[in-house]
């Protein structure tokens, strides 16, 4: 979780100090995981259900939205509980398991069907 937390605290940087995250990020080059999947991965995963008649439950954009924003919650409560132990500490989110209800999510939404 080291890397994430240190993802976790650019992301706070960026909101309470934009000028100083500004300087910082105009020495990288490269897209974020958020811009690969929304771009890249998710109009690839619209195509492909298209062409198998899969009768999507919403928009691609919907859809990315819902995605981009599930997966940034449960990465930033993993972080938080594996580095501030902060929120709820009477429910621990294993990041497996929550990204495993994401995927089923996505698949229902695409209209596919997932084992109960």
């Amino acid at each position: 979780m080291d890397i994430q937390k240190i993802n976790f605290d650019f992301g706070s940087l960026a909101v309470n100090n934009p000028e100083r995250m500004a300087k910082i990020m105009a020495g990288t080059s490269g897209s974020g995981k958020t811009e690969r999947i929304l771009f890249y991965i998710l109009p690839k995963m619209v195509e492909k259900a298209q062409k198998q008649g899969y009768r999507m439950k919403c928009t691609p954009e919907e859809i990315g939205t819902f995605l981009s924003v599930s997966f940034s919650g449960i990465e930033k409560v993993c972080i938080l509980q594996a580095n501030y132990e902060t929120g709820n500490l009477a429910i621990r989110v294993k990041p497996k398991e929550a990204f495993r209800t994401l995927a089923k999510s996505i698949i229902l939404l695409f209209g596919g069907k997932v084992d109960e």
